[in-house]
C-alpha cells in the first residue's frame, strides 16, 4: 500500500490550523464550504464533495488531539471512474509539531492505504498539494 505524504511549515500556531482541520468554519476556509457537513453519530464523520467528478467523500473522524492531531477514516465508496473510488478505506492523518518550541508549525500529512497501482494517485497527490497550500495561506491569514 502506498501513502502520499506532505510537509509543510506553517507560520501559524498549531491551535489555528487545528480550528481549521476540525470545524465546519475551519475546514470550509480551505476545502469544501458550501457542501460541507457534520454528522453527529458515533464516531462522528464530515461530509463533503471536493470537485466534479468525486461525488460525497464522507471521513469518519477517528481521533482528535487538541494542537496535536486528526484522524480521519474514507468510509465512502464511488465508482471506478472517480478519482474518489481510490480513497475508499484510506486514512488521512494531519500531525501538528512546533519545531524548537518556535511561534511556527510544521503540519505532517499522510493519507495512507493507497493502491499503488490505482491511475488517480498522482493525480490526488498533487490535489492534496494544492489543498494543503490553501489550508497554509488560510492559516498564515488568521494567524493573529
Amino acid at each position: 500500500m502506498a501513502t502520499l505524504y506532505h510537509q509543510l511549515q506553517i507560520k501559524a500556531t498549531p491551535a489555528v490550523i487545528y480550528q481549521a482541520l476540525t470545524t465546519e468554519d475551519g475546514i470550509g476556509s480551505w476545502w469544501d464550504r458550501p457542501q460541507l457537513e457534520l454528522h453527529d453519530g458515533r464516531p462522528p464523520a464530515w461530509s463533503f464533495r471536493p470537485g466534479p467528478g468525486h461525488g460525497v467523500l464522507t471521513m469518519q473522524i477517528l481521533q482528535t488531539q487538541p494542537e496535536q492531531l486528526v484522524l480521519w477514516r474514507c468510509t465512502s465508496h464511488h465508482a471506478a471512474s472517480s478519482p474518489a473510488s481510490a480513497w475508499a478505506d484510506t486514512l488521512l492523518r494531519f500531525e501538528l509539531h512546533t519545531p524548537n518550541g518556535g511561534p511556527d508549525s510544521t503540519l505532517d500529512f499522510r493519507h495512507s492505504g493507497w493502491d499503488e497501482t490505482s491511475p488517480y494517485l498522482g493525480f490526488c497527490n498533487h490535489q492534496w498539494g494544492i489543498a494543503l497550500q490553501a489550508l497554509r495561506r488560510h492559516c498564515e491569514q488568521h494567524a493573529g
